[in-house]
């Protein structure tokens, strides 16, 4: 019978690379290359606390490499831009909507807020529209309205539900 085998980091000591812990069986590795291994096959969710009501919660393209930050690009006058503060902590949730079902939850503090470069918007868009709608996309997009948001990951969860025990 399929089984869901998740891990957990939580960091002692401030700063970007987090003292992993094993549960289930899954290493640190493996929980944050789960993170990158499916991004062009999974819906990719942000959630941000909005005060006196639930967080905010919405689609968005981000990338990872693994040791590193979670990086996405979004739009500065939107709800989700304005929300945004270096230290505010947000969650980022991956998950694929075909059997066998699998996702990875993070958590940590937005580290850096910047305006948002043409190079790195069109590297965002190629790397989910392809090389040639990606360059349409950036091309026709008001890359002054967008900032890029760098966050610390501290906390993951990954629940894979092809995984057998």
């Amino acid at each position: 019978a399929p089984a869901a085998r998740a891990c957990s980091f939580a960091s002692s000591t401030p700063g970007p690379f987090p003292r992993p812990s094993r549960m289930d069986g899954f290493s640190s590795s493996r929980c944050r290359g789960h993170a990158t291994e499916h991004v062009h096959r999974l819906l990719e969710m942000l959630a941000i606390n909005e005060e006196r009501s639930g967080p905010l919660t919405t689609p968005l393209w981000y990338d990872y490499s693994p040791g590193g930050e979670v990086f996405f690009i979004v739009a500065a006058a939107s709800k989700k831009g304005n929300l945004l503060k270096v230290g505010s902590r947000i969650s980022l949730v991956a998950q694929r909507e075909t059997l066998p079902y699998s996702y990875v939850s993070v958590e940590g503090p937005v580290v850096d807020i910047e305006a948002t470069s043409y190079e790195q918007l069109l590297a965002m868009a190629q790397r989910y529209l392809g090389d040639t709608q990606g360059k349409r996309y950036t091309d026709a997009s008001d890359i002054d309205a967008q900032i890029s948001v760098r966050m610390s990951p501290e906390r993951w969860l990954a629940v894979d539900y092809g995984k057998t025990a």
